[in-house]
C-alpha cells in the first residue's frame, strides 16, 4: 500500500548532494534515496542507483526511494513474525516461505525509516527542510 511506483532511474535524475547522499528527481519532486543493502548489512551488486531499481514509497506523507538490486515480483503471502519466532530485527517485519522453499524477508517500512534516520543524518534533515 505504501509503494507509489518503481523505476529504473537515468543518471540525469540522480543528484549527488555535497554530504554524499543521493536524491532523485521524480517528476519535479526531490526524493531522498535509501540504499536498502546498507541499512540491512547485505552485499550489493552496485552502489549506482542507475544499475538497480528505485522503489518510491510514501510513509507519513513523505516520499523516499528505496534502492534495490531487483524486483522479483509481487506475491500474496502469509507472514510469520520474526520477533515471535527468532527475535527483533530492525527494518524487517517478518518472513515467508516461498513456493520453492526459499525464505523471503518482508520489510517494515517504519523500521526502514528509523534505520535510515539514524544512518543518514541527511535523511531526517531533508524531511525537516522539505516540510518547512
Amino acid at each position: 500500500m505504501s509503494i507509489v511506483e518503481s523505476l529504473r532511474p537515468s543518471s540525469k535524475q540522480i543528484v549527488h548532494m555535497p554530504n554524499r547522499r543521493d536524491v532523485i528527481n521524480v517528476r519535479g519532486e526531490t526524493v531522498p534515496l535509501v540504499f536498502v543493502h546498507q541499512l540491512l548489512g547485505a552485499p550489493a551488486r552496485s552502489f549506482d542507483p542507475c544499475d538497480g531499481l528505485v522503489i518510491v514509497v510514501e510513509y507519513n506523507g513523505r516520499k523516499f526511494g528505496l534502492v534495490v538490486d531487483e524486483l522479483i515480483g509481487q506475491l500474496q503471502v502469509v507472514m510469520k513474525s520474526l520477533e515471535a519466532n527468532y527475535g527483533r530485527v530492525n527494518g524487517i517485519a517478518g518472513a515467508t516461505i516461498l513456493g520453492d522453499g526459499r525464505v523471503a524477508m518482508i520489510i517494515d517500512l517504519a523500521g526502514i525509516v528509523r534505520l535510515a534516520s539514524s544512518l543518514y543524518m541527511f535523511f531526517s534533515s531533508f524531511w525537516r527542510l522539505s516540510s518547512e
